[in-house]
């Protein structure tokens, strides 16, 4: 053989085995978590009991630190380079975005600026196509709404509720199957109540078989923003007249699954919600809303099976935010169960906070947005301050010391930021029993722990 050919032969052979080499070579699987410096424990992981404590607490003016780790395929990405966005209350504070370079071990701490406002840091971190995030509050006892409550804010709701109340109140029902696991338990029915306005309050009523007069507590729930059905009340039922109302007023048997874009409801009455006669609090679909609330729950303390003591409240998101409102609202509600509200604080980017959610079923637009310069574009001038007519923080106000609320939040919820849901907790008046449910490596499934088990030491059920 000649050295030109075991030459060619020895380049042909390096090729394919780089070849095989590429061939073999895995798909790059990165890995990031990001935790705030307090829940630094081993290796940067929570545990799993978690129970609330002054954990990612800092004052105004510190700086908060994170943790950063990040392995590609299992292995320490050593001196992989992450970047971390950073957002934090202030006035109009721009994300900054940064290169974090991890050590041997695949990890780094960040410090991040300090807000210029009390309220809520918020770092994203990436790398390839992975993410993670992680919040921090900094002078939570000084966040607070962004603005009061108008002038006539307590003389427009009393009198709007007083001319609701002039509509009679008839209620039309139809018994429905209840979940199978709880036949011959409980009773199920779908509702609809007349109410002032364009649509009547519907919703479902469920109650133990055979329940007797003056027997059971009162518990009532509300949907989320994407929910355009109530859920099913089945649950509580078997221990409590459980309501679960339909903030739409529409009717809830309409098949499951659904499109609810395709429905005759969805021009008239869904899409684009949220802003749907915000040019007036008289006219504002939220206003509507609220007086339906409120006529579901009269109609369930009507019910002769009500032992006309125990009244209590319970929602998630924007559920959570209309029971800080309804419970406000009605002076028999006695415990109010809040988890992740919405409608907190819809004003908070006059402060340079995030605005409370507020936003369309079809998108996330908020109720109105800062320009470039951090002003208020004229177009939504007039939506702004509708919206102090619909925002919980201002209800919350309202609350007296006869009630109890428990409220949880999320420092990950970029949807409803923990900072708006502060302010609502602030705004309600001392004397008040209140309790503030802090879960630092959460987001949106924040929950609310301490709530949930005040619920089940009042109904004996989760």
């Amino acid at each position: 053989m000649t050295i030109a050919r075991f030459r060619s032969l020895a380049v042909c052979f390096t090729a394919v085995a780089s070849v095989a080499a590429f061939a073999a070579a895995p798909v790059p699987n990165w890995k990031v978590k990001i935790v705030n410096d307090s829940s630094v424990g081993t290796g940067g992981v929570y545990n799993t009991n978690y129970v609330a404590s002054a954990d990612g607490l800092y004052p105004m003016g510190a700086k908060p630190k994170f943790w950063i780790s990040a392995s590609c395929n299992g292995v320490p990405g050593a001196g992989a380079v992450v970047d971390a966005t950073v957002n934090a209350s202030g006035r109009w504070y721009q994300p900054k975005t940064v290169p974090v370079t991890l050590d041997a071990k695949g990890e780094a701490w960040l410090e991040a600026d300090a807000p210029t406002e009390p309220g809520w840091v918020q770092v994203t971190v990436a790398i390839g196509k992975a993410k993670a995030a992680a919040g921090a509050i900094c002078g939570k006892d000084a966040i607070r709404p962004a603005l009061p409550p108008p002038a006539d804010f307590k003389a427009f709701w009393d009198a709007e509720i007083a001319a609701a109340a002039k509509c009679p109140m008839k209620a039309t029902l139809k018994e429905v199957e209840p979940q199978k696991h709880l036949k011959d338990k409980v009773r199920t029915w779908e509702f609809s109540v007349t109410c002032a306005g364009p649509r009547p309050a519907t919703g479902y009523m469920s109650m133990p078989v055979n329940a007797k007069p003056k027997s059971l507590p009162l518990y009532v729930g509300f949907n989320g923003s994407g929910d355009v059905a109530a859920y099913r009340s089945d649950h509580y039922g078997e221990v409590a007249i459980c309501i679960q109302v339909n903030k739409f007023g529409i009717p809830n048997n309409l098949g499951e699954p659904w499109d609810y874009a395709k429905t005759p409801w969805y021009e008239s009455d869904i899409k684009l919600y949220a802003r749907r006669g915000m040019e007036s609090p008289k006219t504002a679909f939220l206003k509507w809303m609220i007086l339906r609330n409120l006529r579901a729950m009269e109609w369930g303390k009507s019910l002769p099976e009500w032992n006309g003591r125990d009244f209590l409240l319970n929602g998630e998101s924007y559920g959570g935010g209309q029971v800080l409102i309804m419970g406000a609202l009605d002076p028999d509600v006695k415990f109010v169960c809040s988890c992740v509200p919405a409608l907190c604080d819809h004003n908070a980017a006059r402060v340079g906070r995030q605005n409370g959610y507020g936003q369309d079923v079809t998108g996330h637009s908020e109720l109105w947005r800062p320009d470039a310069d951090g002003k208020l574009a004229e177009k939504d001038r007039v939506l702004a301050e509708t919206a102090r007519y619909f925002d919980a923080v201002n209800f919350c106000t309202l609350y007296t010391p006869d009630k109890e609320v428990s409220i949880g939040t999320g420092y990950c919820d970029t949807m409803c930021p923990p900072d708006g849901v502060i302010s609502a907790y602030h705004a309600i008046p001392a004397g008040v029993k209140k309790y503030l449910w802090l879960n630092p490596p959460a987001g949106h499934d924040a929950g609310n722990w301490h709530g949930g088990r005040r619920l089940f030491d009042i109904l004996g059920k989760w």
